[in-house]
């Protein structure tokens, strides 16, 4: 519960953090993934079939003083409310369009006064109540993040980092991709992604992308990156048995 966010701790101490997105809804996968040394398991909303059982994976990947992270598949209240209720250490939230969404979507996060998050006593994030224990300081305990794979917002990269509680920028490089009209992994997109870390860094904002190899992986943290994404289950799965059916 919110004891311990083991990435923010890591980010806040200038270390890189290392996970991978996960799309399947396996708690049996994510038991298997986090008993591997990675700091973080993206539990995937928008492209992923988390909508059940969600707060037993947060306890599975949690179990492994591993932090559970959850892309919403937008910054609708019900989301945001129903994955802090269940003691999600971090949200990263997806198709923001301008400024004004963002703010929306942070308030979204945070108590009064700062935010509109409803609190209740009752649930796992407030410890249930036992013994009338209630960490106070839960706005400081969430990685509040958001990915950044529009036009609009990668013109406006300045104003965004002066946005008070906004922890980390992820740069979505498929989505921002197409808003481009380039390739992902071509040259271009990796200027993008090189010249948009300084300035997040210039902010003391943690930046996050996804990587696939070890290339890519120094690439990145050389440029700053340090919430790294190592690919997605689904491809970790299935990429042993590709290299090996590829051998045989």
């Amino acid at each position: 519960m919110l004891n311990n966010n083991f990435v923010k701790k890591k980010l806040n101490n200038n270390e890189i953090c290392l996970g991978i997105w996960s799309i399947i809804n396996s708690n049996s996968n994510l038991d298997i993934f986090s008993k591997c040394k990675i700091d973080f398991i993206l539990l995937d909303m928008e492209h992923g079939n988390y909508f059940d059982n969600i707060e037993n994976s947060i306890r599975t990947i949690e179990n492994n003083n591993v932090s559970p992270i959850i892309r919403i598949p937008n910054y609708n209240s019900h989301y945001i409310q129903s994955n802090l209720d269940f003691g999600i250490h971090g949200i990263i939230a997806p198709q923001l369009k301008s400024i004004e969404q963002i703010n929306e979507y942070l308030e979204l996060t945070l108590f009064p006064p700062k935010g509109i998050r409803g609190f209740n006593p009752f649930v796992r994030s407030s410890s249930y109540n036992i013994n009338n224990k209630v960490n106070l300081n839960v706005d400081k305990f969430i990685l509040r993040s958001i990915i950044l794979e529009d036009t609009k917002l990668l013109d406006q990269i300045e104003e965004i980092c002066k946005i008070e509680f906004l922890d980390l920028i992820y740069i979505g490089a498929y989505d921002l991709s197409k808003s481009l009209n380039i390739d992902p992994n071509g040259s271009e997109m990796k200027k993008i992604i090189k010249d948009t870390t300084k300035i997040i860094k210039s902010f003391n904002k943690d930046v996050g992308a996804i990587v696939f190899n070890e290339k890519d992986f120094k690439e990145l943290t050389d440029y700053g990156v340090n919430f790294i994404v190592y690919s997605v289950d689904s491809k970790i799965i299935s990429s042993d048995l590709e290299s090996f059916l590829k051998k045989i």
